[in-house]
């Protein structure tokens, strides 16, 4: 199933790019693990995904993408479908502010289903964002997660690439505390519409907000390629 969503959702965003390259742009990309915000979606496996994105020149956005996942012991990967939508209006000429909300779908376990509200403010070089939601991968959880990335350029080709972010819920009984955090540091490199990224991704404990299976894993070294268009 998933093979199958991933390729008709790449023939699709190609063919919406070649349509209308100024305001369409698509990207299909691989990894050795699915990392959000710290935690792997894939249970350590290679994932792959697709993702298309339209913007307009008044400001609105709209995008969707396509994952590979494989959550609390399932021997097969499933498909994660997320959709996102919202407004960015410019600050200054090189600062912009940004508000929307995503919405994700498993299809195999709707029950997981989740949506969240963002607003941020972004920069040539970085951004910060801080996202909301009331159900947060269908758990009955209210969530904050608060990030901010930062990328430096080493020379036209080459970059370092950082993320830190910081997840608060009321607390479970299953563990008891309210903050879990996370980080990257990490280089990346594009060359036309290839971008490679090598990054060590870590979080400072098990998080019991996730469908997951148990593990101990706290830190990753996450590889992936993407090819945009």
């Amino acid at each position: 199933m998933r093979r199958t969503l991933l390729a008709y959702l790449a023939v699709a965003l190609l063919g919406a790019a070649g349509v209308a390259r100024a305001q369409v742009s698509a990207q299909v990309s691989v990894t050795n693990d699915n990392v959000f915000r710290g935690v792997s979606l894939s249970d350590g496996r290679a994932s792959a995904a697709a993702e298309v994105n339209y913007d307009n020149d008044a400001g609105w956005f709209t995008g969707a993408q396509i994952s590979s996942t494989r959550l609390a012991r399932e021997n097969h990967d499933h498909p994660e479908i997320v959709f996102d939508a919202g407004y960015a209006h410019a600050l200054t000429s090189t600062l912009t502010w940004e508000a929307g909300a995503t919405y994700s779908i498993f299809p195999g376990f709707t029950y997981w289903n989740y949506g969240e509200a963002f607003a941020g403010v972004l920069a040539e070089n970085w951004s910060a964002r801080l996202h909301y939601a009331p159900d947060y991968f269908g758990r009955s959880r209210k969530t904050l997660y608060a990030e901010y990335d930062y990328q430096y350029a080493l020379d036209r080709h080459w970059r370092v690439i950082a993320h830190v972010g910081a997840l608060h819920s009321a607390p479970a009984a299953a563990d008891g505390r309210a903050w879990a955090y996370d980080g990257s540091l990490g280089i990346a490199a594009r060359f036309g519409s290839t971008t490679l990224a090598f990054r060590r991704v870590a979080i400072d404990r098990s998080n019991y907000l996730y469908p997951l299976a148990p593990t101990s894993e706290r830190a990753d070294w996450v590889l992936s390629l993407a090819w945009s268009y």
